[in-house]
C-alpha cells in the first residue's frame, strides 16, 4: 500500500469559485489538467494520484489519454464533493484571491479544495496516512515544494499535522495527515482555522515554525494568483507559457516568479482592478468625530440606478470582480439599494459586499440575509454604548449589535435546517465588524477584537484615516 497519494479534487464544469471550469482548456499543447498530474507525478513521495470528482462526469476517460509515471486513479463522489459549507468557502476567499491566506476567517488557498469528506474517503480507501493536496486547475504547482512538505509531513505525522509553504495561490500544495482531515470532517472546519489568530486558542504565527517549509522571497512576495480559473489569472498564465515556451512543463516557483516579473510591465490581465469600491450614496446617520462627515460637508448626489447598471456591465465582463458598495456612505440608505445589489449580480459581478453603521429596522436587516451578498460590513469602532456615543455621536451601539447577534443566529439557522430554502446560500453573507483604531477607541479595541473574531469568525482593525489632510490625526501611533 502506498504511505502517500495525492489528493486532487476535480470538477470538469464548475471552478472552486463557481466560474466555469477551464481544466480542460488546453495550455502549451497539453489541457490544464494534464499540466496539473505530470508536475504531481514528480513529487517522489506521492505513489498515486487520485482525482476525486462528481459522480456525474467522466474524469476516467479524460485522464485515460495522458501518458503519466504514476497510477492515476478516480474517486466519483456524489454525496460529499460539496456540502453546506461551500458558498462561505467561496466568499471567504472572493477579496483574497492572490494571497495564499488573509480570506475572512483566514480562510486561505487551501480552502479552496475542500470539505475534507471526500479527502478522507480517499485516505481510507487507499489506506494512507498522509496526502498532499493540489487542484485540477494548478498547473504551474512547483513539486519540489510538494515534496518537502510533504516529506515533513511523512516524516512528523503527530507533530505536524498540516505542512505548507508561503507560496502564490497554486504554486504548492498543502500536505495533511489522516487524523486532522478526520478531525476537519468532524468540525467543519477550514485549514484557515488552523492558522490565524484565534483568542481562544492563542499561539506564535505558524510560519515561523517548523511547519512551514522557507521558500524564497521573490516567489513569496509575488502576489499572484496561479491558478487557472479566472480569465484575469489564465490570461497571466498563458503568458508565462509563451514567455517560457518549452521551459514552462518543467520550470519551478523562482522562474515562474521572474517570468512574471518580466511581464508585468506589458501585462494587459489587470486593466480593471479585481477589488472595487462604489460610492452610491455620501449619506450615513452617524456624525461623531471618527467620522468624515463631522469635519466636512459632503454634498454628493445618490448614484442613480442606470449609472450603477453601466458601471456594473463592465465590471460583469471581467467575471472575478469583487464590488464594495461602501465609499464614504452608508450603501444601505441609499433608496435603490436592494436593486443595485441585484443588478451587480445578474451583471456578472463576482461577489458583493455593503458597508453600513446597521442604523436601519430589522426589516433591512433581513433583507441582507435574503439577497446576493458574500459579506455585510459593520462600522462598529467600539466595544461599549459610552465609547460608541463618543465617537459616533450616537446611541445606537446597542441597537447595533443586538442586530449583529440576530443576524448571525438567524443565518446560522440555516445550516442542516430542511426548511431551509434552498436559493438562499448558507453560511452567507459573512458578517464583519470594522474598527478604527484611534486615541478615543484604543480601551476597546481589545474586547472588541477577540470577542467578534469569536462570535463572527472575523474582525478587522483599521487605522485612522486622515482624509488628506481634512481630518484631525486621530490614530495614537503611526500607522503607515
Amino acid at each position: 500500500m502506498p504511505q502517500a497519494i495525492a489528493v486532487i479534487p476535480t470538477d470538469l464544469q464548475r471552478s472552486r469559485l463557481g466560474l466555469p471550469s477551464r481544466v480542460r482548456q488546453v495550455l502549451g499543447g497539453r489541457t490544464v489538467l494534464e499540466h496539473v498530474l505530470r508536475r504531481v507525478a514528480q513529487v517522489k513521495a506521492v505513489e498515486a494520484i487520485v482525482l476525486v470528482h462528481p459522480a456525474d462526469q467522466d474524469v476516467f476517460t479524460l485522464v485515460g489519454e495522458y501518458k503519466l509515471t504514476k497510477p492515476v486513479h478516480t474517486l466519483a463522489n456524489a454525496k460529499d464533493f460539496l456540502d453546506v459549507y461551500e458558498a462561505l468557502r467561496m466568499s471567504a476567499r472572493k477579496w483574497a484571491m492572490t494571497s495564499w491566506r488573509g480570506g475572512l476567517g483566514g480562510a486561505t488557498c487551501y480552502d479552496e479544495l475542500l470539505p475534507a469528506k471526500p479527502i478522507l474517503i480517499a485516505m481510507d480507501e487507499h489506506k494512507v496516512g498522509s496526502a498532499l493536496l493540489v487542484g485540477a486547475d494548478w498547473p504551474l504547482v512547483d513539486p519540489d515544494y510538494c515534496q518537502q512538505v510533504l516529506e515533513l509531513n511523512m516524516a512528523h505525522p503527530q507533530a505536524m499535522k498540516m505542512t505548507f509553504t508561503q507560496a502564490p495561490p497554486g504554486l504548492a500544495g498543502v500536505a495533511v495527515d489522516r487524523q486532522l482531515i478526520e478531525q476537519m470532517v468532524d468540525s467543519h472546519a477550514m485549514f484557515g482555522h488552523l492558522l490565524s489568530y484565534d483568542p481562544r486558542r492563542p499561539q506564535a504565527d505558524p510560519i515561523g515554525r517548523e511547519v512551514c517549509v522557507q521558500i524564497p522571497a521573490s516567489v513569496r512576495s509575488c502576489s499572484r494568483r496561479f491558478i487557472y480559473d479566472t480569465p484575469r489569472s489564465a490570461s497571466m498564465i498563458d503568458a508565462v507559457c509563451a514567455l517560457l515556451g518549452d521551459q514552462f512543463s518543467f520550470a519551478g516557483g523562482e522562474q515562474i516568479a521572474t517570468a512574471v516579473t518580466t511581464l508585468q510591465n506589458d501585462a494587459d490581465w489587470g486593466v480593471i482592478p479585481q477589488q472595487v469600491t462604489l460610492e452610491v450614496t455620501p449619506k450615513r446617520v452617524v456624525t461623531g468625530p471618527i467620522v468624515p462627515q463631522h469635519y466636512v460637508d459632503i454634498d454628493r448626489e445618490p448614484m442613480p440606478l442606470d449609472t450603477a447598471n453601466r458601471i456594473f456591465k463592465q465590471l460583469g465582463q471581467i467575471q472575478d470582480v469583487v464590488l464594495t458598495l461602501g465609499g464614504l456612505g452608508d450603501a444601505l440608505l441609499h433608496d435603490d439599494w436592494e436593486s443595485i445589489v441585484l443588478s451587480a449580480r445578474e451583471s456578472g459581478v463576482l461577489g458583493i459586499a455593503i458597508e453600513t453603521d446597521l442604523l436601519v429596522d430589522r426589516d433591512v436587516v433581513a433583507r441582507l440575509l435574503q439577497l446576493p451578498i458574500d459579506v455585510v460590513t459593520v462600522r462598529l469602532n467600539a466595544d461599549c454604548d459610552e465609547t460608541y456615543r463618543q465617537v459616533m455621536d450616537h446611541d445606537g451601539f446597542k441597537q447595533v449589535t443586538d442586530h449583529m447577534q440576530w443576524f448571525l443566529a438567524t443565518r446560522n439557522q440555516r445550516i442542516n435546517n430542511p426548511q431551509h430554502d434552498a436559493n438562499l446560500q448558507q453560511g452567507v453573507p459573512w458578517l464583519v465588524p470594522r474598527f478604527v483604531k484611534a486615541d478615543q477607541t484604543l480601551a476597546d479595541m481589545e474586547s472588541y477584537f477577540d470577542r467578534w473574531v469569536y462570535f463572527a469568525g472575523h474582525a478587522v482593525i483599521e487605522s485612522a484615516a486622515a482624509g488628506c489632510g481634512l481630518m484631525p490625526p486621530l490614530s495614537p501611533i503611526r500607522m503607515a
